[in-house]
């Protein structure tokens, strides 16, 4: 005569499984939020470049009212890493003598629109850095 199905087993075995699932689900839950948390902590890191810039241009501002010609300028950083940006000219003459190759670095660094000329390249390099 067979052995009846023992049910108690059967039903303790898809326990099991729902609390497998159930974990699984959380841990899904979990990363997604801590993928939350790491987004918004790289959104507050942008926001403060973005910040220490704009003080560095304030400064690179005041620093052209007396005499343009021989202001130096300070680099600004690079909004992804926040690293100053790598041979940032410092003065009005060093950005005029800019290729297109160093002002389509310094300007996607800055992550601004890339303009199509060198002489508007050059231009907007000026703006972003005053």
């Amino acid at each position: 005569m067979a052995t009846p199905p023992d049910y108690n087993r059967i039903g303790a075995a898809f326990n099991i499984v729902d609390l497998l699932q159930q974990l699984v689900d959380g841990q899904q839950e979990l990363q997604n939020s801590f993928q939350e948390v790491q987004e918004g902590q790289r959104e507050i890191s942008r926001r403060i470049i973005v910040l220490e810039n704009d003080s560095i241009r304030s400064r690179n501002h005041q620093n052209l009212q007396p005499d343009p010609t021989a202001a130096v300028l300070l680099p600004l950083r690079n909004v992804t890493t926040g690293e100053p940006i790598p041979d940032c000219p410092i003065s009005q003459d060093q950005i005029k003598r800019l290729t297109q190759a160093e002002a389509n670095r310094i300007l996607s660094a800055l992550q601004l629109p890339l303009p199509a000329g060198i002489n508007q390249k050059r231009d907007a390099v000026l703006q972003a850095l005053t």
